[in-house]
């Protein structure tokens, strides 16, 4: 079974389970989808008709069995599935041939259309997870009785919907623990954090719930809860004799969680050991060591070191050249800006492309 990521308009074909991050956000969204086909023209047009900030994923489900597209929504103020269903369906008596019904506490409709031999049906629907309601929208067209999707094919498709909260990485980076536990807590939404604070306390030596907890209450912004959480993971995972490459990668984000935290809440000599932690950790590997870098750079920008800044903006430009371009705008540069080494570093950056500053 292969799992592949859609990341832009390139035309896919794909193996199930079917990834695809909700733009502009950390979340991702798996469903298991039998022979699907995407992106391409489908993904375009659903973005220029719901805006790109909501397309998420389009395409075929295979072969010939109908079409799905998934659209995510800012989920603020809160409402239920079933009031997402409401606010996106209506009333089902002003729409002949449509039913409601529930899938695993996931509010759904399906609405039947024939027309001569032929018939359609429209599935929809409504899970709402990690700040997002979202719209899963099945559709089959085939001759009246012979419609290639059942209602129990639908079903399935929503039961196997997971979202994932990912500040770097994906789902194969996490063991399935931690995937499964932020899965069960979007559940819980808008109270993720209240569920997973609770959890954590009935299961005191559970590194996974900790670090879950972390990255939730970092993700929205739970003053004060995230260090807590990310310390309980550390101990934790400091105890393993050997942890495994899954373990090791949430490690690295236990840290840097841990410091990114206490920087935004202005603790920055507190923030640096922890970044620094996460850094050391994360080896040669590029995907986490430049973020790390960058981090590490801006936090000794806000200290006012400017050979530390450099040094690590120099780590983090080597491994991903866009550094250099952040570097010239971050505001945490500012108390270092003016010094020499920050100067000559700059110096040796590509002018900016035209039209930038």
């Amino acid at each position: 079974m292969i799992a592949v990521l859609l990341d832009g308009l390139t035309l896919l074909v794909l193996a199930e389970p079917v990834r695809a991050r909700v733009p502009g956000s950390y979340l991702q969204v798996s469903l298991a989808l039998e022979g699907f086909e995407g992106g391409g023209e489908g993904l375009k047009m659903l973005a220029e008709a719901v805006g790109p900030s909501k397309a998420v994923l389009s395409g075929a489900i295979g072969p010939r069995k109908g079409q799905i597209s998934l659209i995510a929504e800012r989920d603020d103020p809160h409402k239920s599935s079933a009031e997402w269903r409401g606010e996106l369906k209506g009333d089902p008596g002003g729409e002949p041939g449509t039913e409601f019904f529930e899938v695993e506490g996931i509010a759904c409709s399906e609405t039947r259309i024939e027309e001569g031999p032929l018939a359609m049906l429209d599935w929809n629907a409504y899970p709402v997870s990690m700040g997002s309601g979202f719209d899963v929208h099945v559709s089959s067209l085939g001759r009246s009785g012979e419609i290639p999707l059942s209602r129990e094919d639908f079903a399935a498709i929503v039961r196997s919907f997971r979202v994932g909260l990912f500040r770097r990485g994906s789902w194969e980076d996490f063991p399935p623990e931690v995937n499964e536990f932020l899965h069960r807590a979007g559940l819980r939404a808008p109270e993720e954090v209240a569920w997973a604070e609770a959890e954590c306390k009935a299961r005191p030596d559970d590194w996974a719930a900790h670090f879950a907890l972390g990255e939730l209450a970092f993700a929205r912004k739970a003053a004060g809860k995230a260090p807590k959480a990310y310390d309980r993971a550390v101990q934790l995972l400091k105890r393993r004799k050997e942890a495994t490459a899954q373990e090791k990668f949430a490690w690295v984000l236990a840290e840097e969680g841990w410091g990114l935290d206490l920087a935004l809440a202005g603790k920055v000599p507190e923030a640096i050991p922890h970044l620094k932690a996460g850094y050391d950790l994360a080896g040669d590997g590029k995907v986490l060591r430049a973020p790390l870098a960058f981090n590490l750079a801006c936090a000794h920008g806000l200290k006012a070191d400017a050979p530390n800044a450099v040094r690590f903006l120099k780590e983090a430009c080597s491994l991903e050249s866009r550094y250099g371009e952040l570097a010239r705008k971050d505001e945490s540069f500012d108390k270092v800006r003016a010094s020499k080494p920050f100067q000559d570093f700059l110096a040796t950056l590509p002018a900016p492309a035209a039209g930038k500053k």
